[in-house]
């Protein structure tokens, strides 16, 4: 009878601490997001706004696309960040990283890419032996999804991608007029 009851005892408790546990850390998560708006709407940083600062002063203009990078700078005559992209081997397997800036990571030396660590590790792996991974970055710092879907649609489908990751940030939903000529 008092082994069961310290049991009961023992499950209350460790029911009240995930409880305690689980409303600290939503309610921490809660308080961050109210921070995090709070300050964007007081430094007017507020992601509404009407002028958006576009990447078209780095780039070159494209009909479907609005703009997309030159190829120099280290990047592919497509303009992406990535070498150039060659046909696809019978044992070649090739996934396409579509996205923003996210995607692209401007801020990282080329080799520390997380498209480059994935295709060396893919590659690396003994038990994957019979393929060859090929990773595409994609990313254009400021595109929208709809940018991003006339990319694939334009560029992308030719380069025969077995997989295509979208990289999807929330200020590609804000932003979803971007693309439209001014």
């Amino acid at each position: 009878m008092k082994a069961s009851n310290n049991k009961s005892k023992v499950r209350k408790s460790l029911t009240v601490i995930s409880l305690k546990i689980f409303l600290l850390f939503s309610s921490t998560i809660c308080m961050l997001f109210l921070g995090e708006s709070f300050a964007r709407y007081r430094l007017k940083a507020w992601p509404f706004d009407k002028k958006v600062k576009t990447y078209e002063y780095l780039s070159q203009k494209d009909d479907n696309l609005r703009w997309r990078y030159p190829p120099e700078g280290g990047r592919n005559s497509l303009g992406l960040r990535n070498k150039e992209i060659i046909k696809k081997g019978a044992h070649h397997y090739r996934i396409l990283f579509l996205g923003d800036s996210m995607v692209y990571v401007g801020e990282t030396s080329s080799g520390e890419l997380y498209t480059q660590v994935i295709e060396r590790n893919l590659n690396d792996e003994p038990s994957l032996a019979t393929k060859q991974f090929e990773v595409i970055n994609a990313g254009i710092p400021g595109y929208t999804t709809y940018q991003e879907l006339e990319f694939l649609k334009t560029y992308a489908l030719h380069m025969e991608p077995d997989l295509v990751v979208l990289g999807f940030v929330f200020n590609d939903v804000y932003y979803k007029y971007l693309h439209k000529p001014v």
